[in-house]
């Protein structure tokens, strides 16, 4: 097996595996900014960089979800060709 084949080999199992840890992420995405779970993060005296917690929360997701979908793009992009 030479060296293309085992990269093209890589990629099909990086193809596999992204789309479920995707799908996982999104599960528990979901989960962190629904009822129950956000309101252990409902103390809006506490502050992280100036957003009160529930807000600065929902933000920390937001941007995961931004580098969690820009990895997916990157991949899925390395995979056509």
């Amino acid at each position: 097996m030479n060296e293309t084949e085992s990269r093209r080999d890589r990629r099909r199992g990086a193809g596999r595996i992204v789309p479920a840890l995707v799908v996982v992420f999104l599960v528990v995405e979901a989960f962190a900014l629904t009822w129950p779970i956000a309101t252990l993060f409902n103390d809006p005296g506490t502050r992280i960089l100036g957003l009160p917690l529930p807000f600065a929360w929902s933000v920390a997701w937001v941007v995961a979800t931004f580098f969690v979908m820009a990895g997916v793009w990157w991949t899925d992009r390395r995979r056509e060709r």
